[in-house]
């Protein structure tokens, strides 16, 4: 245990960033990230926009910022739940963007850049529209997009959405024929 100590202390002496990210449903969430891991972080969130507010020399200090932050009204976690909740909805992004824009200013961060990268968890587009829970059910379909660590298939033109660590112990099988679902 102790040899871990040493280490623990020379992560948290680099650089750190604070950052907020929107989940979409007036949800947003405090965070700090190593600089080190640069955006790593924040896609593992998977929100659906993010803001940089600070940037610091070491974990401690960031931490002062994140804890005034959640005090502020920010919350410190959002649940799985809550983030794919989000997408059984088409999300407007313009009007989520505004939603997101009014919350930093509130906080009186109103100069700060908000990212989104659904285009990209997409692999290119975002599709618009609603993205069903798999819930128990059985699916087939072609990977659309990864939120976080929210799968996004797309079966029948609809797209169903599943949490990666619910799959652990199912089987998957990779291929190209696909369970087409009425």
């Amino acid at each position: 245990m102790q040899l871990k100590y040493p280490r623990s202390r020379q992560y948290n002496n680099r650089p750190h960033s604070v950052y907020v990210a929107y989940f979409g449903n007036n949800l947003a969430k405090a965070g700090i990230m190593s600089d080190s891991r640069g955006r790593e972080r924040l896609y593992e969130q998977g929100a659906i926009l993010y803001a940089i507010i600070g940037s610091f020399p070491n974990a401690t200090v960031a931490q002062n910022l994140e804890n005034r932050l959640i005090q502020k009204g920010l919350k410190n976690s959002i649940t799985k739940k809550q983030k794919s909740t989000v997408f059984e909805k088409d999300v407007n992004i313009a009007e989520e963007k505004n939603v997101f824009t009014n919350i930093l200013k509130k906080l009186g961060y109103e100069n700060v850049e908000i990212v989104s990268n659904l285009d990209m968890f997409f692999f290119g587009a975002y599709p618009k529209q609603p993205i069903e829970s798999v819930g128990n059910n059985v699916i087939s379909g072609r990977i659309a997009g990864v939120i976080g660590r929210y799968v996004v298939l797309e079966n029948n033109e609809r797209y169903y959405g599943t949490w990666l660590s619910d799959t652990f112990g199912h089987m998957i099988d990779i291929g190209s024929d696909i369970i087409l679902i009425d």
